[in-house]
């Protein structure tokens, strides 16, 4: 089909500051590196890519119950068995450690690449002279490898403009070995939850849950003969909070 429209945009930072005036942790998350290239096509078709090179989140004001983890201060950080360099400037760089203005390059006002004119000395982009010369532009850090990477395919309109995918795809981190590190409390929860519900949570199932009797975690886990079963409780707080772990043993 004939192409009729292609469409590409590109975010280099985005920081989303999640606050409360009633909570103590302050989170902050971080995305960088957000891309998509849209191809729109004669017969109603399309293709979309949509990537995302990096997300992490940090709490600068952690609680009392992140005191167990190694790093309070992590919610969501991310970690690769290998660094990609820079597209653009070529360094080594850590994703979660990534400023708007870290990487320094040469770039034209429409965002295309800059390039050196040997036959004038000089950058097209800011007419600095030398090849060497430092950049004139600032972005976060760029690498080959990213976090998220969706495609999606439609196929032509059939019925009133109803769009139908024959393919949609959902990477993360696509050829790379990666762990992705997720911490919680009950102190970020309450924060989430009051800054997009706007209500506490007031009880905490996995707190609230230790002082239930065995009569009654025998009725909510259905159990028929309860009387010729025990109940072995174990805690454990490595995850950050007490979560609650029932066995049952004839």
């Amino acid at each position: 089909a004939r192409q009729v429209l292609r469409v590409r945009w590109d975010v280099g930072k985005i920081i989303w500051h999640l606050r409360h005036p009633e909570k103590l942790e302050d989170v902050e998350i971080n995305i960088s590196g957000v891309s998509g290239d849209h191809c729109y096509y004669a017969d109603g078709s399309m293709d979309t890519e949509v990537m995302l090179q990096n997300l992490y989140v940090r709490s600068h004001r952690p609680g009392p119950d992140s005191i167990d983890f190694d790093d309070p201060t992590s919610v969501v950080t991310n970690h690769v068995a290998r660094r990609s360099p820079c597209v653009r400037c070529g360094a080594l760089f850590d994703p979660n450690d990534n400023d708007a203005a870290s990487c320094i390059f040469h770039a034209a006002a429409d965002g295309s690449e800059g390039s050196y004119d040997a036959a004038s000395a000089s950058w097209s982009c800011c007419a600095s002279p030398g090849p060497h010369a430092g950049g004139c532009a600032r972005a976060p850090h760029r690498g080959s490898d990213c976090l998220v990477s969706v495609r999606l395919e439609t196929v032509p309109f059939s019925v009133d403009h109803v769009s139908l995918y024959k393919r949609l795809e959902l990477l993360f981190y696509p050829g790379v070995d990666y762990i992705m590190e997720v911490q919680i409390t009950k102190s970020l929860t309450d924060l989430f939850v009051s800054y997009f519900v706007g209500n506490e949570v007031k009880d905490d199932p996995y707190t609230t849950s230790l002082a239930k009797t065995d009569a009654e975690l025998c009725e909510e886990a259905s159990l028929d003969a309860c009387s010729s079963k025990t109940l072995d409780t174990r805690l454990s707080t490595s995850s950050g909070r007490n979560v609650q772990q029932t066995t049952t043993r004839e």
